[in-house]
């Protein structure tokens, strides 16, 4: 083994990013709940190892050791004695691998890489380009090792274990890569196969995709595509040519694994903002089951060209800079027993969430309002933009004054589409009220409406996104750039098409650097205003880049958003749509969590896992009933994972949608509606009320039915399929739910909104 001297660099903005992670407290304690720790600054040098015996350590729960042959490890946990390893033995042979695969099997590190001269993007692995060469280093630290793993493509890797009573903090130290230049570093995939799920164990592996999904062991999907997504989304900035209104995002920077009795949670705890999930079954290329994350630490993007001389051809561009996180960490938390479920694993989780405010149910009806839409109009066989109201303040203060009379108890409302610079294309920092909503004093007269009855009204607001300079923000100076250094540009997805369309006016995507003073002026208009409640969609769930030189790229990004929307949290109640993880700190409510997964091939299961992990934590609703499906499936959804109400309402004309990019809303009208939401309101409200604040404790289905416990003794019973079912002594009818205490129903209704068994 050659000695490697270590050249260490700068932390890159490192200090922004745990600053941000300060503003996370952990959610009020319960049963094994702790404060989540914070990253180390620093990971020791550490002793260099030369002998050839087996290194091990231990704490009161856990064994760890590592094999200096094979770089492998292995974490015992002394409660069950359950193994978890990270490669099987060195003389394992693989009956299904073949080519790479049979020595990727054998390695902690898989990577991708990139020629000198960007033609190609390649693979390899740590086994056959570092271990077998005998090019690695292992140093001891305090309470775990370190090991640097010298390939012979040009690059080395640091990484270390820590062991930290019940987890092992295992890492990719980033900011500690070194290059000769001959080739560049792209992607790191870190321990693909811990956790050794052969194909005769029995378990599982969780994705939180949307809700959520399972993955079973041996499923027999072997001719599916693996999965694989980035963790809070594509990066917007490098574009996307196809968006389908179906796919779920993943928001939780987690995955899991059960194995028989025992179970790890793996939080993602930094380099989140650029780690990809990865996942596949036994039998697509190796015979095992893996669930794992894969770092960008250089990002790579094949942009389109067109040239007089060569023609159009697809060019590979890597960005300029390296990513701007420190590391790769990831936190196995290893869970045993009774806690090595489903609701083990969002325990887990929950120490990363705020603590949940005195109350956290949602209000008993939420809706969407839409101020406005522009239209084509023409004057004199002139054409031009105009405005058509929609909902004006005036109907919002009608509709909340209705709403209540007819018996809703509790009201939330977000207002889209009412600002200037909403029409106008700028950024939403004035918060200046268009004419196609009303006057000022009319949002005054609404505002004083609402804090009489108790309710909670929030205004849209986006600093994501823009199509024109304005409010002191430039197109031309203040937008992402690509890896090509061009500036970053999205289209909208056309309604029928569902790719970009060339033909309606793209959008240009807002420097990550603006955030902070955006939101300081997006506060300060929210004085001029008498505005408490401010309502984010794009820009709580969605992360982009900067590639330009000395850019903030996504993890600087995700900082940059934690620090502004928790300073702006101190300031404003703030309602965001199916954020990133990030951002729960900050909210006051959230709103638009789904309730199901993307339905991949490989995924067996949906599960309201998120539900899982926030309730009793943030008060959290489903996107529009009356925009969702069937409603009758989606109310029976939303009692299975206790998901708020939500209806999208317009009080105008659904004619004037024509012919615009709102035609989706054609169906919202409040008239239409009002009477649907009032009584699925009052039903939904009727299981809130038995349930409290408890969390889940449990989730299981059979066949057409779900059953969710809750830690109060309150277990849900979900029928969706068209005959009655029996379970745990009781009848379910067809498309009913029962909602049970000690043996007594407590509330029950159907799929219509219904109450009474």
């Amino acid at each position: 083994m050659k000695i490697q001297c270590v050249r260490r660099r700068a932390f890159l903005r490192y200090a922004a990013m745990l600053a941000a992670a300060a503003l996370l407290a952990g959610c009020a304690p319960s049963d094994g709940d702790q404060t989540a720790p914070a990253p180390a600054e620093r990971v020791e040098a550490g002793t260099l190892i030369t002998s050839e015996e087996e290194l091990a350590m231990e704490n009161s729960r856990l064994r760890l050791t590592l094999d200096p042959a094979t770089c492998a490890i292995e974490v015992t946990d002394k409660q069950n004695g359950m193994r978890w390893g990270s490669n099987p033995p060195a003389d394992y042979e693989d009956p299904l691998a073949a080519g790479s695969f049979r020595t990727d099997i054998k390695s902690q590190l898989l990577v991708s890489y990139t020629t000198k001269e960007n033609a190609t993007v390649r693979q390899a692995n740590s086994f056959a380009a570092s271990v077998n060469k005998g090019d690695y280093r292992i140093y001891r630290l305090d309470n775990g090792f370190r090991v640097h793993y010298t390939f012979n493509l040009g690059f080395t890797i640091p990484v270390a274990y820590l062991l930290e009573e019940d987890s092992l903090n295992a890492m990719v130290l980033y900011d500690e890569i070194e290059e000769d230049g001959t080739n560049l570093l792209n992607t790191v995939s870190f321990l693909p196969y811990f956790g050794l799920a052969g194909s005769q164990d029995e378990g599982f592996m969780l994705i939180p995709d949307g809700s959520g999904a399972l993955i079973r062991f041996n499923n027999g999907k072997t001719t599916v595509p693996m999965y694989e997504k980035m963790v809070y989304g594509d990066d917007v900035t490098l574009g996307t040519a196809i968006e389908s209104s179906r796919e779920e995002q993943i928001r939780l920077p987690m995955f899991g694994m059960q194995k028989g009795a025992a179970a790890f949670a793996a939080v993602i705890e930094s380099g989140d903002g650029g780690a990809v999930l990865r996942a596949a079954v036994s039998g697509q290329k190796t015979a095992f089951n893996t669930v794992y994350a894969t770092g960008i630490y250089r990002v790579s993007s094949t942009i389109y060209m067109m040239s007089n001389d060569t023609g159009s051809r697809n060019v590979l561009y890597n960005a300029e800079e390296v990513t701007g996180a420190a590391r790769l960490q990831i936190r196995y938390t290893f869970l045993a027993d009774d806690q090595a479920d489903l609701a083990g694993m969002a325990a887990v989780y929950r120490r990363w969430l705020p603590t949940g405010a005195a109350g956290t149910r949602p209000p008993a009806l939420h809706v969407e309002l839409t101020g406005g839409v522009s239209s084509t109009k023409s004057f004199l066989g002139f054409q031009y933009e105009g405005h058509d109201t929609l909902t004006s303040f005036d109907d919002a203060a009608r509709m909340l004054e209705e709403l209540h009379a007819a018996g809703v108890p509790s009201f939330s409302a977000g207002y889209r589409q009412y600002s200037a610079d909403a029409f106008a294309g700028r950024v939403e920092t004035t918060l200046k009220p268009a004419a196609a909503a009303g006057s000022q004093k009319q949002l005054a007269r609404l505002l004083e409406a609402a804090a009489a009855a108790g309710d909670a009204l929030y205004f849209h607001a986006d600093v994501f996104r823009m199509q024109k300079t304005g409010n002191g923000v430039s197109r031309f100076f203040d937008v992402c750039k690509n890896v090509n250094l061009g500036a970053a540009g999205i289209q909208p997805i056309g309604f029928h098409t569902n790719i970009p369309d060339a033909s309606e006016p793209g959008w240009y995507l807002v420097n990550p650097r603006r955030y902070t003073d955006l939101l300081e002026a997006l506060s300060d208009a929210a004085d001029d205003r008498g505005i408490d409640g401010v309502y984010f969609t794009d820009t709580a769930g969605s992360l982009a880049g900067d590639y330009g030189i000395g850019g903030a790229q996504r993890d600087e990004a995700k900082a940059l958003l934690a620090a502004g929307f928790g300073k702006l949290a101190q300031e404003r109640r703030l309602l965001l749509a199916d954020p990133n993880a990030y951002l729960y700190a900050a909210a006051a409510q959230l709103t638009d969590i789904p309730m199901q997964s993307s339905r991949h091939l490989l995924f067996d299961e949906d599960v309201p896992f998120v539900q899982m992990v926030l309730k009793g934590c943030l008060p959290y609703t489903a996107r529009p009933m009356n925009m969702n499906g069937d409603t009758a499936d989606v109310f029976l959804q939303q009692v299975e994972t206790l998901s708020g109400l939500q209806f999208a309402f317009i009080a105008g004309d659904p004619s004037l949608l024509l012919r615009t990019d709102l035609i989706h809303a054609y169906s919202l009208s409040y008239d239409a509606w009002k009477a649907s939401a009032v009584q699925y309101a009052r039903a939904l409200s009727a299981v809130s009320e038995a349930v409290g604040d408890a969390r889940m404790t449990g989730y299981r289905r059979e066949g057409e039915l779900t059953v969710t416990a809750y830690e109060n003794g309150v277990m849900v019973y979900v029928n969706h399929g068209q005959q009655d079912v029996t379970a745990d002594g009781l009848t379910v009818g067809a498309r009913h739910y029962l909602a049970v205490r000690d043996g007594t129903v407590v509330a029950s209704g159907d799929g219509q909104g219904n109450m009474g068994a």
